[in-house]
């Protein structure tokens, strides 16, 4: 997935995690705000990768991606789905560290 339609994707996803309820409103509103932190340090990760491939961005970008996969699979609310969770995990499988 190349950074443009990532970005997208995840304006996507964040425009309708707002619009979404998972039950209780206050563990929502935390969870979703947690989630959208994970998801702003994932793409901010990513860039940083982008723009300068070397080891330290490269594990920091997978570390991103860990940490937004774990919290998604343990706090399905929202819209966030499988596939989703799949194409993340897709693209952390996907790097090569040994830069």
């Amino acid at each position: 997935m190349n950074k443009r339609s990532f970005l997208g994707y995840v304006l996507l996803c964040v425009l309708m995690l707002g619009f979404s309820s998972c039950g209780d409103e206050e563990k929502a509103l935390s969870d979703c705000n947690q989630l959208l932190e994970l998801t702003n340090k994932y793409v901010e990760a990513s860039e940083a990768y982008a723009n300068n491939p070397n080891l330290t961005n490269c594990n920091a970008f997978r570390q991103a991606g860990e940490d937004w996969i774990d919290f998604a699979e343990e706090n399905p609310c929202g819209t966030t789905t499988d596939l989703q969770i799949e194409e993340v995990r897709d693209d952390i499988d996907s790097l090569d560290c040994t830069i």
